[in-house]
């Protein structure tokens, strides 16, 4: 491989769709060109990919959260591979405990096993076809705590507002 031009746009956004549901999501549309020159001849490959993410949270009330996540890579190539589409969705729920200062979390890490690598190459007297395994399902189990005073904020004046007030006399 000689050269990989890589084009692509991203979007990000947060929205709170209602009080108790927020999300962020992010989009990327991207084209990977990928050239090059071998004994045998010219190499070419080239293709428009996106991923997409989402990350959901929920307050249920009672100290309860939820959070329900996920993303999809699709179909794009790299070099002279093809990696066909995946994705995973994870789930996770918190309770908060010990006056607020402490909680406890239990989340699910790619619950359908969707992350699934599978690439195709097709290059010349190559025909290969791989299939990545991994088995990244996962149940997590944690525990937090804040020490110590939680932070206040203060009103803070500019010094252009000092200024006019030192103008004024005040």
């Amino acid at each position: 491989l000689k050269n990989l031009i890589n084009y692509g746009i991203s979007f990000t956004g947060q929205t709170n769709y209602f009080r108790w549901w927020s999300a962020t999501n992010f989009f990327n549309v991207f084209k990977n060109e990928y050239t090059g020159d071998g004994a045998i001849g010219n190499f070419s490959n080239s293709m428009w990919s996106y991923s997409f993410n989402s990350q959901n949270s929920f307050k249920a009330g009672k100290g309860y959260s939820f959070e329900l996540n996920g993303y999809y890579n699709s179909k794009s190539v790299y070099g002279t591979a093809i990696e066909k589409g995946y994705y995973a969705i994870s789930a996770a729920v918190q309770k908060m405990i010990l006056k607020d200062k402490g909680s406890i979390k239990l989340l699910a890490n790619d619950i359908f096993q969707g992350s699934q690598y599978r690439h195709i190459t097709q290059y010349q007297n190559i025909d290969m076809e791989s299939h990545i395994n991994v088995d990244s399902r996962r149940l997590m189990l944690s525990f937090s705590y804040r020490f110590g005073n939680s932070f206040q904020t203060r009103e803070r004046k500019s010094s252009n507002e000092e200024e006019q007030n030192r103008a004024k006399g005040n």
